[in-house]
């Protein structure tokens, strides 16, 4: 493309060069050749138009860098490094928990003394006194007998009843043991009472051994409510004479009721029974939060087994 546009110059400078000659020529002459005329003859001018020739970029050189001799007796110049600054760590806050204190119970004294009890209601015929005895101490007692006094809100005394049997004849170490008084004809003024208790340190004559309970139910009854359920003699002789205990409680630990029923018949090692226990003064199991059942047998002397027909019930005497 270059070397066209190069041609197309020279070929229209040598046609301008001709044509101002031959102009020239025909000026300057005084004296037409013959055959020749002396107009002037123009010639057409003959352009060959192409493309517009393409810009060539022109490049700059840069001037080359200029080299500063080193003086070899002076030290080059060493870098001073930028320091950096390191990130101080932050210091995370260590959360100590807040240890949870320790309730620690207030230790019980040792002895037999009350735990709960509870006025009934009742009617004017008659009001039960309910509650439990704790034998903290770690020996046996035994006929453990309550007796209350009543008074009004001027502190008056205005009835007593005589001592009364706890429901468990055999008292044993750390056990509870119910009672229940019967106040007949109440006066109707009872703001509040005291109870006392006595027991001895040695066994009865006749003794009393554990029976274990193996269940124990409730449900609502007609009138109350009802505990039923299952237990077993373990122990190596026979049992008779039994008697089972039930004490039902509120969420505080109180006494709400507390009742008891009889086995008469005989249990031989490893016999089973059932028994059922009626608490007429509360009328919904529901309010209860706990029960304790518990029972005991009359141990038969081994010179009675031996002797005593099959079938035969012992009684309890008293």
């Amino acid at each position: 493309m270059n070397n066209q546009c190069l041609r197309n110059s020279l070929l229209f400078l040598i046609i301008v060069l001709m044509t101002g000659t031959t102009v020239l020529l025909a000026q300057t002459d005084q004296l037409p050749h013959p055959g020749q005329s002396n107009q002037p003859v123009y010639l057409p001018l003959i352009l060959s138009i192409e493309s517009s020739p393409t810009a060539t970029a022109t490049f700059t050189p840069e001037p080359p860098a200029t080299v500063i001799p080193t003086d070899p007796d002076l030290p080059l110049p060493t870098a001073t490094p930028t320091l950096t600054p390191t990130a101080t760590a932050t210091a995370t806050p260590t959360l100590t928990p807040t240890p949870t204190p320790t309730i620690t119970p207030t230790p019980q004294p040792e002895g037999v003394f009350f735990t709960t009890s509870r006025l009934l209601e009742g009617s004017e015929f008659s009001r039960r006194l309910i509650g439990e005895v704790l034998n903290n101490t770690p020996l046996n007692v035994y006929n453990v007998r309550v007796s209350a006094r009543f008074y009004d809100d001027q502190n008056n005394q205005v009835a007593v009843t005589d001592s009364t049997a706890t429901l468990l004849r055999r008292f044993l170490p750390r056990q509870r043991n119910p009672f229940e008084i019967t106040l007949y004809s109440p006066p109707a003024n009872i703001a509040s009472y005291t109870l006392s208790l006595t027991y001895d340190d040695e066994p009865d004559i006749i003794p009393y051994e554990p029976v274990n309970v193996l269940s124990n139910n409730v449900r609502d009854v007609l009138v109350g409510t009802e505990v039923f359920g299952e237990l077993r003699n373990d122990q190596s002789m026979p049992l008779t004479n039994i008697r089972v205990v039930a004490i039902v409680y509120d969420r505080d630990g109180k006494v709400l009721d507390v009742g008891t029923t009889f086995i008469f018949e005989t249990l031989d090692p490893g016999q089973t029974a059932t028994y059922t226990i009626w608490l007429y003064d509360t009328d919904n199991p529901a309010v209860f939060h706990t029960r304790l059942i518990q029972a005991e047998g009359w141990a038969i002397p081994k010179s009675v087994v031996k002797n005593r027909s099959p079938g035969l019930t012992l009684l309890r005497p008293g």
